[in-house]
């Protein structure tokens, strides 16, 4: 499910860059994890486990910086639907996200 990806492979990678040198990893995150949403419930618990996780390896690598924004709703493959949908373009919020990430990690 959603934790086998966002936290358990996200924490494989990180073991494996992290004993590369690597120390600044961007992990993004989901505004959904504040909100209730029944249908949403295991994609939202994953999400707020793995933001758990992340800081959880900040506090034990002292060292390491993992940046983890709260997205809004985006379309992707993931909400793809037919009916007319509100989720955002995640092009211009991703390269935004990302040239942030980028530009602090210099």
């Amino acid at each position: 499910g959603f934790c086998d990806y966002f936290v358990l492979a996200f924490s494989r990678i990180f073991t494996q860059l992290n004993t590369l040198g690597t120390n600044r990893f961007f992990l993004p995150s989901s505004c959904l994890v504040d909100e209730m949403s029944p249908h949403m419930a295991e994609y939202v618990v994953a999400k707020a486990a793995a933001e758990h996780a992340a800081r959880i390896l900040e506090v034990t690598h002292r060292d390491v910086i993992i940046t983890q924004p709260r997205l809004p709703r985006l379309a992707t493959d993931q909400t793809a639907t037919i009916s007319i949908s509100e989720e955002g373009d995640p092009l211009p919020v991703m390269l935004n996200e990302l040239r942030s990430f980028a530009a602090t990690n210099r």
